[in-house]
């Protein structure tokens, strides 16, 4: 099969391929173009933006396929149907962010920058998302020391063991927020098409900051139905991976209700996605995607066929699913 790559970057830049100059790239613009099934392919990224430096990448394909292994730390693969490797190159930092140090509450902290950001409290540290700030709030509370502070756009709450500081866990999310009985509530929207936010209740103590509870609800304060078939499809195989199957069911004609028909469809499989890249087919398809190697993911196409059917969860319901051998 003939490979082809599609290679973007979250940064505009200039690619080189086998040390020759290929074309530019960007965040909406890759470049395409067809591979040697049987080889090594070398990939340089050359940004435009003086904040980022060249990097080099290798990737090794045999008997049509990418080695898995061969994606380095610095990119994210996915292996669409029908051959297409697309490849995000992730840029590299010429200039590092500096770290930043305080002291809270009589004790220095600090947030080291490197490869990953470290909350330093004392001598214990704990990981966060890049972007995130020194803490702007301390609290102890049974028996442990936290720190809240801004992860980007979103928030981040920190916590540590009384007395020896030793580090408990960490935890991001879109907004977090105190309640009643000492226990945080984490909300965080799913970015999904019906538009699911989940809120997870954490209970800080002296031996963890435990989990207690998740549950989902909608971000706007209603669902989103989907209008069109394709969007119908892919939030039934959301609504199966959050394991909502009442939900999942409202999109499918009556016949294939209460089959497991979303859980059958979706088994062995971590997410689903509109199908970005993928042959025509007789039927329209949406994206399951699997990771078979911590940078690398393979996308298999799942098709569809939708009726008008005038739900309760928008204007179409599927009736029919079946995974395509592309």
């Amino acid at each position: 099969m003939q490979i082809i790559a599609a290679v973007n970057s979250p940064v505009e830049g200039m690619v080189y391929i086998n040390g020759r100059f290929a074309g530019e790239t960007g965040p909406d613009s890759p470049l395409i173009l067809p591979v040697n099934p049987h080889g090594t392919l070398y990939l340089e990224l050359r940004p435009f933006a003086r904040r980022w430096r060249a990097g080099s990448q290798r990737f090794r394909f045999s008997g049509g396929e990418l080695e898995a292994e061969s994606a380095s730390d610095a990119c994210y693969v996915m292996l669409w149907p029908g051959g297409v490797c697309e490849i995000a190159l992730t840029p590299l930092a010429a200039l590092p962010q500096e770290s930043e140090f305080t002291t809270i509450d009589g004790l220095p902290v600090a947030l080291i920058r490197g490869e990953a950001s470290l909350l330093r409290v004392g001598q214990s540290a704990v990981a966060l998302p890049d972007g995130a700030e020194l803490p702007h709030t301390h609290l102890t509370l049974n028996g442990a020391e936290l720190y809240l502070g801004a992860a980007g756009e979103g928030e981040y709450l920190a916590a540590f063991a009384g007395g020896d500081l030793r580090p408990l866990d960490a935890v991001t999310a879109d907004r977090i927020q105190r309640d009643e009985g000492d226990v945080f509530r984490a909300f965080t929207a799913l970015n999904d098409t019906a538009g699911h936010i989940r809120m997870d209740v954490y209970a800080p103590s002296a031996e963890a900051l435990r989990l207690t509870s998740s549950e989902y609800m909608w971000a706007d304060g209603a669902p989103r139905w989907p209008r069109t078939a394709a969007d119908t499809a892919l939030a039934a195989l959301e609504a199966g991976f959050l394991g909502l199957s009442a939900e999942a069911d409202g999109y499918l004609v009556h016949k294939l209700r209460g089959a497991n028909t979303v859980e059958n469809a979706i088994s062995g499989y971590e997410t689903a996605m509109p199908l970005k890249y993928a042959a025509p087919g007789a039927l329209p398809g949406v994206g399951l995607v699997r990771r078979i190697a911590p940078r690398v993911a393979r996308v298999d196409a799942l098709r569809f066929h939708a009726v008008p059917g005038g739900g309760t969860q928008g204007p179409w319901l599927i009736d029919s699913m079946q995974e395509s051998a592309e």
